[in-house]
């Protein structure tokens, strides 16, 4: 493997302009966008858009050989597209965070009754969590790409089948979750101490953190993993209070669970100011849940079996699952009617904006490339309802 020697501006632009890349001598423009902008997370991060893939196979080469017409200043307009989009998710992201932290507070000392729930060492006791273990068993139906989980176990060990290999199963375990969750916070206790002087003051006055005022330092990873543990009444109360539509099942839990993770994986992108929209992932949640698989584009009903998809539109259902449509499902299903429709219309607004700035690839390019090549403001509305309590 070549080594990776450092080069300089000048040799960069060169290697970029022996790639098909268009950049004249007096382009000053695209210049100075490689030279005020980090040439890995501007070229590298957004390079595979504007690529002539079908020309690199013809010619059997390894380099990069980019589209006629292609600027730097347009894989700079993809950036500045990518920024704003982290911008608009951003304010859903931490408007739902904080509306998860309250409602699994609030669920929590409903259900749980302890003269000292409050202190630190009484509510992380597992006593008050769910520390069982369960297998699940994810499956699709290959002719119309409908996914959906289910347990498989008894007496805590999963049931075999000749349909069922031990790869298959997912292991569930909650004990080692809520020993996980225990040390994060004293961790961040320990940590939140030091840099935050209300956490200080508070622990030294009164000995502990309560759960209400720790949820305030704690993430939403760690949020996350406390949602997982908890007891079922305590989870379908906190998904009540959320608007979020349940059975009163494990797999509900198990889903919301996911649903957590995808906006976990998206706020600490935004945290670390990371590239956003082209982002994917493996979290799969179940087409059942909040209509996920509805919403989703080319949805065919997995009840009838003449029901078959094309291999293209599998792949577009892919795209939106493990890209940016997972994340807009993620967060509408915690708004009401009007909010969405004010979000969809924020994203729709940036999508125009840069359709209108650049011209060697179509925005459709773009949006297929990050799943969201569907008409947003149709299938949003196949998202069940929020119904906030």
């Amino acid at each position: 493997m070549d080594e990776k020697i450092y080069k300089t501006i000048d040799e960069r632009i060169e290697i970029l302009k022996e790639r098909n890349m268009k950049i004249r001598r007096n382009a000053t423009r695209e210049i100075k966008i490689l030279k005020e902008n980090n040439y890995y997370n501007l070229i590298n991060g957004y390079k595979h858009l504007f690529l002539d893939y079908n020309k690199m196979h013809n010619l059997g080469v390894k380099d990069d050989i980019y589209k006629e017409g292609t600027k730097p200043s347009e894989l700079y307009e993809i950036m500045q597209f990518d920024d704003s989009m982290r911008s608009i998710f951003l304010q859903y992201l931490l408007y739902i965070e904080e509306k998860i932290k309250h409602a699994i507070v609030q669920s929590f000392y409903e259900n749980h009754r302890h003269e000292n729930l409050h202190k630190e060492f009484e509510y992380l006791k597992a006593k008050y969590y769910n520390i069982s273990k369960t297998y699940f068993v994810a499956r699709k139906y290959n002719k119309t790409s409908y996914q959906y989980t289910y347990t498989s176990e008894k007496n805590d060990t999963p049931i075999r089948s000749q349909f069922i290999s031990e790869a298959d199963y997912f292991l569930l375990n909650r004990e080692n979750k809520h020993s996980t969750f225990k040390e994060n916070v004293i961790a961040a206790i320990e940590d939140q101490q030091s840099k935050k002087d209300s956490i200080k003051s508070y622990k030294r006055k009164h000995g502990y953190i309560p759960l209400w005022i720790l949820t305030n330092i704690l993430t939403l990873g760690n949020i996350s993993h406390l949602f997982v543990i908890l007891t079922d009444e305590v989870a379908f109360r906190a998904m009540d209070i959320l608007g979020i539509s349940h059975n009163k099942e494990e797999i509900d839990i198990y889903n919301m669970y996911k649903v957590l993770g995808i906006l976990t994986l998206y706020r600490n992108i935004c945290a670390h100011n990371d590239r956003f929209i082209c982002t994917s992932h493996g979290i799969q949640i179940d087409d059942y849940f909040m209509g996920f698989g509805e919403s989703l584009p080319f949805y065919k009903d997995p009840n009838n079996r003449k029901s078959k998809l094309k291999k293209y539109q599998k792949n577009a259902r892919r795209k939106c699952t493990s890209g940016m449509f997972s994340l807009v499902f993620c967060i509408a299903i915690f708004l009401n009617n009007p909010d969405r429709v004010k979000f969809i219309k924020k994203i729709k607004k940036e999508e125009d904006k840069i359709s209108n700035r650049i011209k060697t690839i179509s925005i459709d390019i773009v949006k297929k490339d990050i799943g969201l090549k569907l008409d947003l403001e149709k299938q949003i509305n196949f998202i069940w309802g929020n119904n906030i309590k």
